[in-house]
């Protein structure tokens, strides 16, 4: 069993503050959570502004957010698990990957270099958007056939 903490949309989650208890509780029974989606909404692009962002994730950072860098290859030597979404980068939808801007092709293939990589899971909202089971299971057995290889280990 292992414990993992996830990078979330709050001041209180961000790659610093995960890797700062890393620093403090390293053991094989702890590591992170990535998620995708998540870190699609505060990792920065040029141009990317705190006014861009839905309303309620610009109040918890009282309208300043913070936008990170890379928030996978902070995490990544840690990353057990991840939850896989998608997103426009401005709000947390939760669309099935394919159907907002994460480059997919990318992120696979830097997931893949996770040495600690056991598991992931569907975050989609299924229901908010109507999509059906097949329609999941094909999306996310395209995605395993990508990142297989690294579950496997």
């Amino acid at each position: 069993m292992v414990i993992v903490l996830e990078n979330t949309i709050f001041p209180t989650d961000t790659p610093e503050e995960l890797l700062g208890y890393m620093a403090r509780f390293r053991c094989e029974s702890f590591g992170f959570c990535f998620d995708a989606g998540h870190a699609n909404l505060m990792d920065g692009f040029p141009g990317k502004r705190s006014a861009d962002m839905v309303d309620w994730i610009a109040r918890r950072w009282d309208g300043n957010i913070r936008f990170e860098t890379d928030t996978l290859g902070q995490l990544l030597p840690d990353v057990v698990t991840c939850h896989l979404h998608d997103n426009d980068s401005f709000d947390d939808q939760h669309k099935l990957p394919g159907e907002g801007s994460i480059d997919w092709p990318r992120l696979l293939a830097r997931l893949k270099k996770a040495p600690r990589l056991r598991s992931f899971q569907n975050e989609c909202n299924y229901l908010r958007y109507g999509i059906p089971a097949s329609r999941i299971a094909e999306c996310f057995h395209k995605l395993t056939e990508n990142i297989a290889v690294a579950i496997e280990k």
